[in-house]
């Protein structure tokens, strides 16, 4: 059994209530008497009870984590981020991760509220119910979104320009003169999703290119659906001479489906990714994509945590960060079919 508060009372000869206030950082114990109580607590290597003293001072110094797995899966220094950033502000994380079924991120929402955390960051997928969030505003725990705007939810929201960097991928390729571009997004149930998809239209007719809707398709978050849409794509008889894709994970399978037909990257078709993950200057064929500052997003969103947890106001505003294109190998100006 470790150590208790009673241990070092016994061994420093002061009462349970001086070892607390010792340990505490009062200024109404003796330096003399604080040093020892210290030193005492490390010899005997005491560790505060965090459970015990959640019930005492009507906090937890517990914050939930709650991602959707393609955080998990593209982008892990999000989360090291958050952690570190929560760490070093005195606060320990509890981590959930929501899944595709129907359901989780209310469970999940259900397990924080139940552990009583003081705060949560949450990355919501796509699919993620308003009202699910809206409870964790309602019960009092402070809380701020992060890659993923919940609309009508009264709590501050941190994302990338989802609008720009649709625009972006579409402005590259038909700066290089395609014109047949296909693009693999995903739900506009997702605002998200919406951005995307109309910053890709106003692309398109800003440049007068009318958009076909046989190559604007909804994929799910992996590189298998988007493998499997390419392949469609390829064999439908409307082969496009580039792919802009939601998302560098999603690009990669589509570029997998494009060496799997026998074609090249980017001689037969330019392929533009998003969100610059680690890893997407590594692939067969550097990815052009859009860079999303996710670190600074994250220390951000740790911060405006950290500040409404120490009591400072936060207006329920969403916060946009400006992303950059990336131009690597993978696309060119599409290939002149001479007759």
């Amino acid at each position: 059994m470790g150590c208790t508060v009673n241990d070092i009372a016994r061994a420093a000869g002061v009462s349970r209530s001086t070892v607390l206030r010792a340990l505490s950082g009062k200024v109404d114990i003796s330096i003399e008497t604080r040093k020892r109580i210290e030193a005492l607590a490390a010899e005997m290597r005491y560790r505060p009870n965090y459970i015990a003293r959640s019930l005492t001072q009507g906090k937890t110094n517990l914050v939930g984590v709650l991602v959707k797995p393609s955080i998990c899966y593209a982008s892990h220094s999000v989360i090291e981020a958050v952690e570190r950033g929560l760490r070093e502000g005195g606060y320990s994380t509890l981590l959930f991760i929501s899944g595709k079924e129907n359901g989780t991120d209310k469970s999940a929402v259900e397990q924080l509220l139940k552990s009583r955390v003081d705060g949560v960051i949450a990355v919501p997928g796509s699919m993620a119910p308003p009202a699910t969030y809206q409870e964790l505003v309602e019960a009092g725990i402070k809380l701020v979104t992060l890659d993923g705007l919940i609309d009508d939810l009264a709590a501050p929201q941190i994302v990338g320009d989802n609008y720009k960097a649709g625009r972006l991928g579409a402005e590259h390729l038909i700066g290089l003169g395609h014109r047949k571009i296909a693009y693999l997004g995903i739900s506009h149930i997702s605002n998200v999703g919406r951005e995307r998809a109309r910053g890709v239209r106003d692309a398109f007719w800003e440049a007068g290119i009318p958009v076909d809707e046989r190559l604007f398709r909804e994929i799910e978050f992996n590189d298998a659906s988007a493998e499997r849409c390419t392949a469609e794509l390829l064999a439908s008889g409307e082969r496009p001479t580039a792919l802009l894709v939601w998302h560098d994970v999603a690009a990669r399978g589509a570029m997998r489906a494009i060496f799997g037909a026998g074609l090249s990257v980017p001689e037969d078709i330019s392929v533009v990714g998003n969100g610059d993950v680690l890893g997407s200057d590594m692939f067969r064929v550097p990815l052009t994509t859009v860079h999303f500052p996710a670190r600074e997003m994250a220390d951000f969103c740790v911060q405006t945590l950290l500040d409404m947890l120490s009591g400072k106001a936060a207006r329920p505003e969403t916060t946009v960060f400006n992303v950059e294109l990336v131009v690597r190998s993978s696309t060119a100006p599409p290939r002149v079919i001479k007759n």
